[in-house]
């Protein structure tokens, strides 16, 4: 595993991943929000993903639209980055949704303090949504802070 896709499935319906394989979120291109959310490594309480995605999260909620055909399963470590502006104190909520809207999975908390694992299942989902909404600041008059997806995979 480590990240080394498995070798292509010629039963696999054209176009679609082989069962079992892995892509980084990163190594993917942002459909929507691109402005907020940037790939690039990131760093939760000493741990070092190269393989991040990082998304600016503010009150109103900052978010990125992926596509995600064929995968089954969208899994992440969610934190603050260290380097984040506005880190120490700030709380936020990690969501992932479908196209349409609809939840996926639960929300998990974001916060400098502790990494949260995410986990979600994608199947049938052409798209999804990744939100994440600022509900503390850590410093008064603060209006964002950085959360990563530490090493974000789809697996098909």
């Amino acid at each position: 595993s480590g990240g080394e896709p498995p070798t292509d499935d010629p039963s696999a319906p054209s176009g679609s991943p082989a069962p079992g394989r892995r892509t980084f979120l990163a190594d993917l291109g942002v459909v929507d929000g691109g402005g907020e959310a940037n790939a690039s490594p990131a760093t939760l309480l000493g741990h070092s993903y190269p393989k991040a995605v990082r998304l600016n999260c503010d009150a109103n909620g900052q978010s990125a639209v992926y596509n995600v055909s064929g995968y089954k399963t969208l899994q992440a470590s969610v934190g603050i980055a260290s380097d984040s502006y506005n880190a120490i104190g700030s709380v936020g909520s990690v969501s992932v949704t479908s196209a349409s809207g609809n939840q996926i999975g639960r929300p998990v908390e974001t916060r400098s303090s502790s990494v949260a694992k995410l986990s979600v299942d994608i199947s049938g989902q052409d798209q999804v949504k990744i939100t994440c909404v600022m509900t503390k600041t850590g410093s008064e008059g603060k209006s964002y802070f950085t959360t990563a997806l530490g090493d974000a995979v789809l697996i098909a």
